[in-house]
């Protein structure tokens, strides 16, 4: 290869370089022309779920109790029962008193929930579904105090 070829090899790599600058930048003006407009009107739309009043945690990663009950265990670790925790489903306490047996959770469901020391929280969805698949949050709550 002598001195021109070598020349015109780095004009032909460079206009290559552009080439493919000029896409990418291409490429970016369309994203950001559809991104901004599309987010603008669903920014517009979006309503944020409510979170429960009171000291609150989000209860994630649910286990069956069994194959046809309608009780769901979350794990807690080292989880010691706490006097005075309400569970929300979205912003509304679950319909039972906390203390369930297992056997009511799991059979009869209905939002009944109890606690266990060394396990965590059992419940059942207020409509008996899946509340690993069915859209809703669930909240462990300490109401706050009244004085």
């Amino acid at each position: 290869m002598n001195g021109t070829q070598g020349e015109t090899w780095a004009v032909v790599k460079m206009v290559t370089i552009q080439q493919q600058t000029r896409v990418v930048m291409i490429a970016a003006a369309a994203v950001c022309a559809v991104y901004f407009p599309t987010a603008s009107v669903v920014g517009r739309y979006y309503a944020p779920r409510p979170v429960p009043p009171g000291a609150v945690q989000q209860i994630i990663g649910f286990e069956r109790l069994s194959a046809n009950g309608f009780g769901y265990l979350a794990r807690q670790p080292n989880f010691r029962v706490r006097p005075g925790v309400v569970i929300y489903e979205n912003d509304k306490p679950l319909p039972g008193s906390g203390n369930a047996t297992v056997r009511d959770i799991d059979g009869i469901g209905l939002g009944r929930y109890s606690q266990e020391n060394g396990k965590g929280f059992m419940i059942s969805a207020s409509d008996n579904s899946n509340p690993r698949a069915n859209g809703k949050d669930y909240w462990i709550v300490i109401p706050p105090q009244r004085r």
